[in-house]
């Protein structure tokens, strides 16, 4: 019988930054690593005694190089995911928080190394 696995919870935040290019042309902020076949909202853990709103705003600034705010409607929503880290021992419940974000300044020429790419993806193409 396989050993049994330790649980471990973690919670990250993060945003879904959008933009209206003309009337109806909606378009949401994408980060990549493409080497690894990779496309995902922008997110991350939070720091020592920082609210999950405020972890939410400084990784979407990090990742992406946009300076941000959060929509007036705020919260998204929660998703959970489980997944194993085996050489480890460990199962990972995990938590993500998304707020709906939207730009007011920043260039994407300043996001951090985490991901290769940072892009403006149209909303219907960025779901499939």
């Amino acid at each position: 019988m396989p050993p049994r696995l330790n649980t471990e919870m973690r919670e990250s935040a993060g945003g879904v930054v959008y933009r209206w290019q003309g009337s109806a042309h909606l378009q949401i902020v994408l980060v990549a690593r493409p080497s690894e076949r990779l496309w995902a909202l922008p997110k991350g853990k939070p720091e020592a005694d920082e609210a999950i709103e405020q972890t939410a705003l400084r990784e979407v600034c990090e990742e992406t190089g946009l300076d941000v705010v959060m929509a007036d409607t705020g919260v998204l929503g929660t998703i959970r995911y489980s997944y194993t880290l085996p050489d480890e021992n460990v199962r990972i419940d995990k938590t993500v928080h998304h707020y709906l974000m939207m730009p007011r300044g920043g260039d994407f020429s300043q996001h951090d190394r985490e991901y290769d790419l940072v892009e403006w993806v149209d909303a219907l193409a960025a779901c499939k």
